[in-house]
């Protein structure tokens, strides 16, 4: 079968992975085996959660990928250590005519004895995650009690709508500032965004991927009418960041939903932006 396009998906559960050079080291496994940096996509997230809550994953299987494309990965459980969500994402893969390459796996050119050799491995992997639960579950209940993830120093938990307006960034492969807290005006609609735990979570891997070096992240990513160079990204729960690249960081202006998308969009037009 001729392949059209190939994609790469890296997936970390960690920003510690990201530390310890996981990212760097499955960029350079895609890459040997063809996939071009551009068409390599990054998240941050855990395995076991839904694919539909895990959004750069989601917009590459559901958007990006065509028929007769490659989706390559360094190894099965970067897609799902849940064999159910990998039976899912094979069946998607199957109808699309998505070939699928785990480098750990054995690959055939015929797509259904691919979907039987992963999947049947996918199992496998499910199977070794419910065995190290005791100890990860511990592991997970120490992060319990912190609730921003983009490696700043930890603190208490904060309620959704205190967090992130004045902690730069500067571990990431992009150095994120937040400009949020110049304006009064600003911190409030962020703080009535940050009301809503659904839009906030979107915000925060809005971020998070933007950290990553992924200037399109999210569902929707458009520049924005009337404003100088600022980008809105969008989250599936119409969580929004408002972002500019500048001296080769990524200033994120603002925040908002979008019942407040307008309010906020208009404090960044007075504001000269």
């Amino acid at each position: 079968m001729q392949i059209n396009k190939k994609y790469g998906y890296i997936r970390v559960s960690s920003k510690s992975q990201e530390s310890n050079s996981s990212i760097k080291s499955q960029k350079e496994q895609l890459i040997q085996n063809g996939i071009q940096p551009e068409n390599i996509r990054i998240e941050v997230g855990s395995a076991t959660n839904e694919i539909k809550n895990r959004l750069v994953f989601q917009k590459l299987i559901q958007e990006e990928l065509k028929s007769n494309d490659l989706l390559m990965v360094t190894k099965i459980d970067r897609c799902s250590r849940n064999t159910l969500e990998f039976l899912k994402l094979q069946d998607i893969l199957f109808k699309k005519n998505i070939t699928f390459v785990a480098l750990d796996l054995p690959t055939s050119i015929d797509l259904a004895t691919n979907k039987l050799i992963a999947t049947t491995l996918s199992g496998i992997a499910e199977f070794d995650d419910q065995c190290s639960v005791p100890e990860n579950k511990k592991s997970q209940e120490s992060k319990s009690d912190y609730d921003y993830p983009l490696n700043a120093p930890k603190k208490k938990k904060q309620s959704a709508e205190q967090c992130e307006l004045d902690e730069n960034v500067t571990d990431g492969k992009i150095e994120i500032v937040y400009r949020i807290k110049e304006n009064p005006a600003l911190i409030r609609e962020a703080e009535r965004m940050g009301k809503d735990q659904a839009a906030q979570k979107d915000v925060n891997n809005l971020i998070e991927q933007l950290s990553l070096g992924n200037d399109n992240p999210g569902i929707g990513n458009r520049r924005v009418k009337n404003l100088k160079n600022v980008s809105e990204a969008r989250g599936r729960n119409e969580g929004r960041v408002y972002f500019r690249e500048k001296d080769g960081k990524i200033e994120i202006l603002a925040k908002s939903n979008k019942d407040n998308q307008n309010k906020v969009i208009g404090i960044l037009q007075k504001m000269g932006y």
